[in-house]
């Protein structure tokens, strides 16, 4: 399944995998808003 943040398409699993793991999902749901940190 594809993974949307802030509307636009983020990409599937293994995106989504690939950025948590080079840091750059977080700042991603920090900038469509979907994350209070």
């Amino acid at each position: 399944p594809m993974v949307f943040i802030g509307g636009k398409m983020f990409g599937g699993l293994e995106k989504v995998m690939a950025a948590h793991i080079s840091g750059e999902l977080v700042p991603a749901l920090k900038d469509a808003g979907a994350l209070w940190l």
